[in-house]
């Protein structure tokens, strides 16, 4: 099993941990303990801000703030759509404006840019042997409210193709973050049950729980049958795994 560490910041927001690398997914907002920058200034790793899209609880311009006051090994790599939201200087400090499919690859991680049935992109990462998925808003939003059926059917036929996109190309993750949404009610693992029924992981957290922390104890029981363990992000700031030490 490859070595790697999780902090779950807020919402969407993960550091992945390798030995030389550190994946901060989705930023948009600090802790009350600016447990991110505070890390940003502190750690001797290759940090890379990956950031799914433009909405505002997966990414803000705060993430300009944090690389000002670091002395570090940083790279940006911003989904396209949040160029628009950036003026030039911001625009500067950015590594790659990414699309789907593209990659961008250095010496210590590859990223891959995935398909997503919202704004944006979902990410497959690779660095130091993990092999990690972060869906940003990718899901199948079957929402109660909608009673348009054939809205509905396009929705899961969209959501059903992005699994199969990310499948050809990456069967199985060592780490999967997704969203278990509460907005989606009696259908909160409807996208859960079809992504793990066709890819495979080691370890799943559910993420953009929208401050309702007893979901994740609720999704290991409901996922069981899937094999792979359920890391419990019931707190902001929290290490999930460390298995680095």
């Amino acid at each position: 099993m490859p070595l790697f560490k999780l902090t779950f910041v807020f919402h969407s927001c993960f550091i992945l941990e390798t030995a030389s690398t550190a994946v901060i997914f989705d930023f948009f907002r600090d802790t009350t303990t600016n447990a991110v920058a505070h890390f940003v200034r502190t750690t001797n790793k290759h940090i890379y801000f990956v950031n799914s899209h433009a909405h505002p609880d997966h990414y803000s311009k705060s993430i300009f703030d944090i690389i000002a006051d670091a002395d570090a090994d940083i790279k940006v790599i911003l989904s396209r759509d949040i160029k628009i939201k950036l003026d030039e200087q911001q625009r500067a400090q950015v590594t790659r404006f990414i699309k789907l499919n593209e990659v961008f690859q250095d010496d210590f991680i590859k990223l891959t840019a995935c398909p997503s049935t919202d704004v944006g992109l979902s990410f497959a990462v690779e660095t130091n042997g993990v092999t990690a998925y972060h869906a940003g808003d990718n899901n199948n939003w079957y929402m109660p409210y909608e009673t348009d059926a054939q809205k509905l059917a396009f929705m899961e036929k969209s959501f059903l193709a992005t699994i199969d996109s990310i499948k050809q190309r990456f069967p199985h993750f060592n780490l999967v973050m997704f969203p278990v949404d509460p907005r989606l009610e009696k259908e909160i693992y409807r996208g859960v049950n079809q992504f793990l029924g066709q890819i495979t992981t080691d370890y799943f957290v559910p993420m953009h729980l929208w401050g309702e922390y007893e979901l994740p104890a609720k999704t290991a029981v409901a996922l069981k049958q899937y094999g792979c363990r359920v890391l419990i992000n019931d707190d902001k700031d929290k290490v999930l795994i460390n298995n680095l030490l």
